[in-house]
Parts: structure tokens; C-alpha cells; sequence
């Protein structure tokens, strides 16, 4: 239950803290130096128990991964897209040279 409490004000703390580095006040400056400092502060971090064990995990991996991945999927979906648009346009030129030829000899 102390976990759970300790990330709760940890999340809290950095989302204050983020908040007034938005603002430009000197008190979100004063936090951004300690937020640099070498005890810095990590949200994602999280944890689990298991058998009286605590698990602690790093969960910024995952989600890089995740956005890595998904950034791969939009470019794909972008170049589906294109690769229809080209085909489309090959087979419509396809189909208008047989006919342009037809008018030509007659």
C-alpha cells in the first residue's frame, strides 16, 4: 500500500511539476533544476508483488517500443495508399491507350 501511495505523489509531484515549468514561473524553474539533478524523479516506473516479492519495472521501454511500432504501422498505411493511388493511375492510363489507338485508326 506504501507503493502505491509513494507513486501516486511521485505522478502528482511531476505533473505539478510540468504544469508550472508551462507556466514560466520561477517556481517551475526552481523544479526543472531538480528534476535535472542526478536524483531525478521517474513516473514510470512501476511494480507489482508477487509471493511477498516486489517487481519494480521500468515502463519507458514498453511504451518507445509501442510508439515505434505504431509509427511503423502509419508509414506502412501511408505507403499502401500510395502504391494504390500509382495503380490506379497505371490502369487508367492502361485503359485510355487501347481506345486513343482505336480513334487513330479509324
Amino acid at each position: 500500500m506504501e507503493l502505491m501511495a509513494y507513486k501516486y505523489r511521485l505522478k502528482q509531484t511531476m505533473s505539478q511539476a510540468i504544469d508550472a515549468a508551462k507556466d514560466g514561473n520561477g517556481f517551475g524553474t526552481s523544479i526543472n533544476s531538480d528534476l535535472n539533478s542526478s536524483q531525478q524523479m521517474h513516473p514510470h516506473l512501476d511494480f507489482y508483488v508477487d509471493n511477498g516479492t516486489i517487481y519494480v519495472a521500468d515502463t519507458t521501454v514498453d511504451r518507445r517500443f509501442s510508439e515505434y511500432f505504431i509509427l511503423h504501422i502509419e508509414q506502412l498505411q501511408q505507403m499502401n495508399k500510395t502504391l494504390d493511388t500509382l495503380e490506379r493511375r497505371i490502369h487508367e492510363a492502361n485503359v485510355q491507350e487501347p481506345n486513343d489507338a482505336a480513334q487513330l485508326r479509324s
